[in-house]
C-alpha cells in the first residue's frame, strides 16, 4: 500500500504512565514487542516521515519532539508541537496522521481512508470514537494555536470538533483498540493464546 502523498506521522507518546504502574507505555510489551515498536511498524509503510511528541525517541531513529509548554497543556499539546516541528524543520507537510502509542493494531489503510475523508478527520467504529488517531490540517490547527482566546488544555476531542473533523467509520476489524493498562495487555495476551 503506498503512501499518501507528503505526509507526517506523529506518534502521540508523550502521556504519563500511571495506569501502567509505572512503566512507560511505549515501553509496554505486548506479545513480546514494545507496544511503541507495534505502531512504528505499521504506521511508517503509510506515511514519509515520522515523528514521536514525547520526551523520548525509545531508541529508533525517529527523532523525540516533546511538549513545547508556552502554549498549550495535554494530549493537545502533542498537535501544537507537530506543528512547530513542521515550521521549524522546513518541512512542507500539509496534514499529518496522529496515532497513539497504546494503539498497536490500527490498519494497513488507516492513513488512506482518513485522507479521503477530508482535512481533518478521526476514526470511529461501531461503539467508539478515537480523536486521538486522527488526520489534522496543518493550516487549522495553526490558525487554532493562532487564536488567543483557546484554552490552555483543551481535550482532542473538543479540538477535533472546533477544526470541524469529520468521522470515519473503520470496517472491521477496526484495529481501534487502545491499551491503557497492565491488565488490557494480559487479558489481550489471554485471549490469543
Amino acid at each position: 500500500m503506498s503512501s499518501p502523498p507528503h505526509l507526517l506521522g506523529v506518534v502521540l507518546a508523550g502521556g504519563s504512565a500511571s495506569r501502567m504502574n509505572g512503566v512507560d507505555k511505549g515501553n509496554a510489551t505486548l506479545f513480546g514487542k514494545r507496544l511503541i515498536d507495534h505502531v512504528l511498524e505499521r504506521l511508517e509503510p503509510q506515511v514519509d516521515t515520522i515523528i514521536i511528541a514525547g520526551p523520548s525517541n525509545y531508541e529508533t531513529r525517529f527523532p523525540a519532539v516533546p511538549d513545547f509548554e508556552d502554549k498549550v497543556h495535554g494530549p493537545v499539546a502533542a498537535l501544537y508541537s507537530a506543528v512547530k516541528w513542521s515550521k521549524t524543520h522546513g518541512k512542507a507537510f500539509r496534514q499529518f496522521v496522529a496515532a497513539p502509542v497504546d494503539m498497536p493494531f490500527i490498519r494497513p489503510d488507516c492513513c488512506e481512508m482518513l485522507v479521503n475523508a477530508g482535512d481533518n478527520a478521526y476514526a470511529c467504529d461501531e461503539e467508539h470514537a478515537f480523536s486521538a488517531l486522527g488526520l489534522w490540517s496543518m493550516e487549522s490547527l495553526a490558525h487554532f494555536f493562532s487564536d488567543p482566546g483557546f484554552p490552555k488544555a483543551p481535550s482532542m476531542r473538543w479540538v477535533s470538533r472546533q477544526v470541524g473533523s469529520i468521522p470515519v467509520k473503520f470496517p472491521s476489524p477496526s484495529g481501534l483498540s487502545n491499551l491503557n493498562t497492565v491488565e488490557d495487555i494480559s487479558l489481550l495476551e489471554l485471549q490469543h493464546n
